[in-house]
């Protein structure tokens, strides 16, 4: 069963394992294979969701990854999955990886497409400085810092 201590274990090893797979496959120069990437990627979303509990949202936040492993690498997926599909029950009902990664591949596959969407964000680097600033730009909300507290603000910048 999902909730156990061994099983924690073996979901663990399986998503470090591919995670450095994506990892590596990522800094392939001069640029990743596409198709190893994505069904790398979808490996990671099979094992996300065969390991979350059935719970609203678990699916969901993979799916999540799954288009950000994507634009990791300057791609996206252009396409909403095909009417009546939910992406999460074809990974829970194979057994393997490839098998689920085979079962979407006609309609991910030929919908992905070149991007440069992030390049037109600002600069993480640039723009957040502090620790203050990170859990503002987590939480999507300004904390309004105390007066006693902007006295000692150069300490966290």
């Amino acid at each position: 069963t999902p909730g156990t201590p061994p099983r924690w274990i073996e979901m663990d090893q399986e998503m470090d394992h591919v995670w450095r797979l994506l990892t590596m496959e990522a800094r392939r120069k001069p640029a990743p294979d596409l198709d190893k990437f994505t069904e790398l990627a979808l490996t990671f979303y099979f094992y996300w969701v065969n390991f979350g509990p059935l719970s609203r949202g678990t699916a969901a936040c993979g799916y999540i990854a799954f288009f950000a492993l994507m634009l990791s690498i300057d791609y996206e997926v252009i396409t909403s999955p095909p009417e009546g599909t939910q992406v999460d029950w074809p990974a829970i009902l194979t057994p393997r990886p490839s098998d689920f990664a085979e079962e979407v591949k006609p309609w991910v596959h030929p919908n992905r497409a070149k991007t440069d969407v992030l390049d037109s964000l600002p600069s993480v680097a640039a723009n957040i400085s502090s620790i203050r600033q990170m859990i503002e730009a987590l939480n999507a909300v300004y904390l309004p810092m105390p007066a006693a507290s902007r006295r000692n603000a150069h300490i966290c910048a």
